[in-house]
């Protein structure tokens, strides 16, 4: 069951998180100083020349993407929540100041036309977002501030109190409509579609259509290195806290690799491999859109 505590969400909002960051270690040029100006450490590992900048930075997206996948199959409950839950957050997004003069908007106004796009073809209300349409950074911005968020705004969109937010202030916008849950669980299927709801956001946002001829080729040094980069163990790095759990780390490992060897994106990649002679499973999520 993919929770806002899981290890692919977790996974997914640390390189989101950190996007910019990864991405310029992922693409350094030099061969002494990392980012920061300090020795190199783990020289033995083969960055992406700069020429390769775009294609990496597409690789970051699709394994964030790739992290968002779920394994479980649609609910009857889905068309409605969806369409409850896309209504609610659309009139929840602040991407202009004079919504609310005084106070920061939440993301910028093309991030949120971007998620708006999304939100329309989520509920059923156009038949296509065109969200390829708008720029990358936008979508990724839309996706960050919905990853990062993630527990907050899963539950805002299901909180059944009629006069209370989440943390006990008195609601604005009570004329807003939230997806009623009588209880807030896996096992409730309205909670559950919201849940997922949630996550095809995300997944739409950081969807891409082009690909260039050097994106095989750039994806497998990206997975590569990042591969090498992941630091989940105690043991190795003495003395330093590590980057993720192991947990964390073995799903990033194994969506890395799938992104690497140009394998579609599966339900199988996020489960951990079964001892020797044991099979897997791969059934698509849906069919792949790379």
């Amino acid at each position: 069951m993919f929770t806002a505590r899981s290890p692919e969400i977790k996974a997914a909002r640390k390189l989101i998180a950190n996007h910019e960051h990864v991405l310029k270690d992922v693409t350094n040029p030099s061969a002494t100083k990392n980012i920061i100006g300090v020795p190199l450490t783990q020289t033995e590992l083969k960055r992406v020349p700069a020429t390769g900048r775009v294609e990496a930075d597409m690789a970051m997206q699709e394994t964030v993407r790739r992290l968002l996948a779920e394994a479980e199959p649609p609910s009857a409950e889905e068309p409605v929540v969806w369409a409850q839950l896309a209504t609610y957050l659309e009139g929840r997004i602040h991407d202009q100041p004079e919504q609310k003069p005084g106070r920061t908007p939440d993301m910028s106004p093309e991030a949120g036309a971007a998620m708006k796009a999304v939100l329309r073809e989520l509920g059923g209300f156009t038949q296509a977002s065109g969200v390829e349409g708008f720029p990358r950074a936008a979508r990724v911005e839309a996706a960050r501030k919905l990853i990062g968020n993630f527990d907050n705004v899963l539950l805002d969109v299901t909180n059944p109190s009629a006069d209370q937010n989440i943390i006990g202030v008195p609601l604005t916008q009570t004329e807003l409509k939230r997806v009623p849950c009588a209880m807030l669980v896996d096992y409730n299927p309205s909670y559950r579609a919201a849940k997922r709801g949630l996550r095809e956001i995300a997944w739409r946002l950081l969807e891409e259509k082009q690909a260039s001829s050097k994106q095989p080729q750039v994806w497998t040094q990206v997975s590569g290195y990042l591969q090498g980069r992941i630091h989940d163990e105690p043991e190795q790095k003495p003395g330093r806290e590590p980057d993720m759990t192991a947990e964390e780390g073995g799903v990033m490992k194994r969506v890395l690799q799938s992104v690497g060897d140009g394998s579609p994106c599966t339900i199988s990649i996020l489960s951990p491999m079964p001892p020797p002679g044991k099979p897997t499973g791969s059934s698509p999520r849906k069919p792949s859109r790379n």
